[in-house]
């Protein structure tokens, strides 16, 4: 899978990938309230049943980023991390340790990919520092490609 998501070998990614959802579009019938993040996805992969959906979310529980590793990737254990409850300090000093002679500043977060009923369409997000994008990717001849960048965003 060659998507430029992960610019270079020497980028830390995170085998720990709870982010905190995206700012959702305005619902337009009350526009007092935004759609939900089911919704959302249902809509950008175009799946009607948003049970579907929330389905994933609840089975993909084993997204094994450590994988990663076999592929000559650097994974940043931040999983044991946020179980042993390490101050966010202590974090960025192991980060800058872990990044020092590399254009890197910060490690990557991957989301679990949602799919569409036929597994041709993903709805995947990454961050990195206080950024981050969204996307929809497209499976064609075999290969994941970019379909749409959903979304960008900085904190």
């Amino acid at each position: 899978m060659d998507l430029k998501i992960i610019e270079s070998k020497s980028q830390l990614i995170s085998n720990y990938s709870y982010m905190v959802p995206p700012f959702l579009p305005i619902d337009p019938t009350n526009s007092r309230k935004t759609i939900s993040l089911t919704r959302y996805i249902a809509d950008s992969l175009k799946v009607m049943d948003t049970m579907f959906i929330k389905n994933q979310f609840i089975d993909n529980k084993k997204l094994n980023l450590n994988r990663l590793s076999d592929y000559g990737y650097k994974i940043f254990d931040y999983k044991t991390i946020v179980e042993n409850k390490v101050p966010e300090d202590s974090i960025w000093k192991l980060v800058d340790s872990l990044n020092k002679g590399t254009e890197n500043y910060s490690f990557l977060k991957i989301s679990k990919p949602v799919f569409n009923e036929n597994k041709s369409l993903a709805y995947i997000r990454l961050e990195q520092g206080s950024g981050g994008d969204s996307y929809i990717l497209e499976k064609v001849d075999g290969k994941w490609t970019k379909k749409y960048h959903l979304a960008m965003w900085v904190e």
